[in-house]
C-alpha cells in the first residue's frame, strides 16, 4: 500500500498559527506558540508514555521581550487538556531565593499516568550566570512540580557538579530517577538511582578506547531503569571515535562497519553523535547514522530499515536521505526522509506512506482546507503503541509559510507482531530480573 486510506488522515495537535485555537499552550491561559514562518524549533522532539496515551514535548512560545521555551505534556485523546511548565517559572523547592528556570533541555520523559521528568536550567531573578540544572518531576495527583536533582544532590556517595550538569532525565513507572549527569569526582555518568551504568573512563565492550565524554542528552533507560542507551565520544591516538552503547554493549561504532549489514564501507566516525538514536521503556532501540562512502541508513533493534537508494516503501520511489526513525514496543517502526522525488515522507513499517510534503491538512480555525505539508523536521517523530505517529512539519497556507505544526497520524491497522521478526532474533526484549 502506498497511500494513506482515509480512516488515517493527518490530525492537527498544536500549530505556530496565530489566532487559531491550536496555538494555545495547554495549561498556561493567553501562553501560544511561536508563529515564526522560519523558526525550526516551534515544535521539539515528540516523546511517547510506554502505552501512547501521553504526549511531551518542548516548544517555544511567543513572548515579549524574548522567546520563553515550555515543557508541554499532553493526552494524545485531547491535547488542550496538557500540563506545561514555562520559562522563568520558580523553580519548585527554590523558596525565596529568586531562582527561576533558564532553559529546558529537548528531553521529556512521560509515564502512563501522565507523570514525566525534564531538566531546566535555572538563574536568579534578574541576573546571570546560570545556577546550575534542575531535574524537575510533575505528580500528576497532587499536580505539582518537584526538583528530584539539582547541583550539590547526592548520588552514591557522591555529589552533582555545578553548572550544566545534568541531562537525558528519566522516570520509571515506580518513580526511580535516572540521568546522563557530571559527578565532582567520577565526571560525566549515567546513572540511575543510585546504580552508575557507565561513566568516563570506562570502556564499554567493543569500544576503540575508554570513553572521555557523552554526547549532550543522548541517554534513555528501559525496563524501569535497568536497561540504557547511550552515546560516547573517545579518543584514540588517530583520531575521534563515536560509538552508540546498549548495556555496556557497542552496537554502532565509528570507524567499523555496521554489525549485520553488508556494507564495505565503515561507519563515519562521527555519525552517531547526532543520529536520533532512542530507546523506548521495552527497550526496542533505534538509530540513523551514514558510512563514510556517505550511504545513510537506519536500523531497529540493530536490523537495517531503511538504506539510501533502496526502495522507500515498495516503489520504484527510493529513498535519498534518511533523516529519521523510531519505533514502538513491538517492533514496528517509521522512518523520516527524502525521497528521488524530492518529497519529505514519513513510512510506517517499509510498506505504508503516512505523509507526503505536499499533502492536504485541515487547519483548524480556517475556512479554506488549502492548508499543506511543506517539509519535515528531521528526527521530530515518535510512535505509540497505540498505532499513532507523531511528528512535527512546516505548513503552507494559501501558497505561503504558515509556520511549524505538531501532527499525528493514526495508523488504519498497526502490526499487532513484531514488524521485524524474523531478522536473526534481534527483537527479543531484553529484561532483566
Amino acid at each position: 500500500m502506498t497511500a494513506v486510506p482515509a480512516s488515517a488522515q493527518i490530525t492537527t495537535l498544536f500549530t505556530g498559527q496565530a489566532g487559531l485555537p491550536t496555538s494555545q499552550v495547554p495549561g498556561a491561559p493567553g501562553q501560544v506558540f511561536n508563529d515564526s514562518a522560519t523558526s525550526r524549533t516551534v515544535f521539539d522532539r515528540p516523546y511517547v508514555s510506554p502505552d501512547g496515551t501521553f504526549v511531551g514535548f518542548k516548544g517555544d512560545l511567543e513572548a515579549s521581550p524574548f522567546f520563553d521555551d515550555a515543557i508541554v505534556v499532553f493526552p494524545l485523546a485531547n491535547p488542550s487538556a496538557g500540563v506545561s511548565f514555562v520559562e522563568s517559572t520558580p523553580v519548585p523547592g527554590a523558596g525565596g531565593s529568586g531562582l527561576l528556570s533558564n532553559a529546558f533541555d529537548r528531553r521529556v520523559s512521560v509515564r502512563n499516568d501522565g507523570a514525566f521528568a525534564f531538566v531546566t536550567n535555572s538563574r536568579v531573578n534578574g541576573g546571570l550566570p546560570s545556577q546550575g540544572d534542575n531535574l524537575v518531576t510533575y505528580d500528576p495527583t497532587t499536580m505539582s512540580f518537584t526538583t528530584a536533582l539539582a547541583p550539590g544532590s547526592s548520588f552514591g556517595g557522591e555529589t552533582i557538579a555545578a553548572d550544566t550538569s545534568i541531562g537525558s532525565p528519566y522516570i520509571s513507572s515506580t518513580g526511580g530517577i535516572g540521568a546522563q549527569v557530571v559527578l565532582d569526582t567520577t565526571g560525566e555518568a549515567v546513572v540511575f538511582e543510585s546504580t552508575v551504568f557507565a561513566s568516563e573512563g570506562q570502556q564499554p565492550t567493543g569500544a576503540p578506547a575508554p570513553t572521555s565524554v557523552f554526547a549532550s542528552q543522548t541517554t534513555y533507560f528501559s525496563n524501569d531503569g535497568q536497561g540504557y542507551l547511550t552515546q560516547a565520544v573517545s579518543f584514540p591516538p588517530s583520531n575521534t571515535i563515536e560509538t552508540t552503547v546498549l548495556d555496556g554493549n557497542t552496537v554502532i561504532n565509528g570507524g567499523a562497519t555496521l554489525p549485520g549489514s553488508s556494507f564495505l564501507s565503515p561507519v563515519s566516525d562521527t555519525s552517531p553523535a547526532d543520529n536520533g538514536a532512542g530507546m523506548n521503556e521495552a527497550g526496542v532501540w533505534w538509530a540513523r547514522g551514514s558510512n563514510q562512502d556517505g550511504t545513510e541508513w537506519a536500523v531497529v533493534d540493530g536490523a537495517l530499515v531503511a538504506v539510501e537508494g533502496d526502495s522507500a516503501f515498495g516503489t520504484s520511489e527510493t529513498w535519498v536521505e534518511i533523516n529519521g526513525v523510531a519505533a514502538d514496543s513491538l517492533g514496528n517502526y517509521i522512518v523520516m526522509g527524502e525521497t528521488s522525488t524530492d518529497d519529505d515522507v514519513l513510512v510506517y513499517n517499509g510498506s505504508l506512506l503516512l505523509a507526503r510534503s505536499g499533502d492536504a491538512i485541515d487547519l483548524p480555525g480556517y475556512a479554506l482546507r488549502d492548508g499543506g505539508l511543506f517539509d519535515f523536521e528531521p528526527n521530530d517523530i515518535a510512535l505509540s503503541d497505540t498505532g499513532t505517529a507523531i511528528f512535527v512539519a512546516r505548513l503552507t497556507q494559501n501558497g505561503s509559510n504558515a509556520g511549524a505544526a505538531l501532527l499525528s497520524v493514526a495508523i488504519p491497522e498497526p502490526t499487532t507482531g513484531l514488524a521485524l521478526a524474523g531478522t536473526a532474533g534481534l527483537l527479543l526484549r531484553r529484561r532483566r530480573s
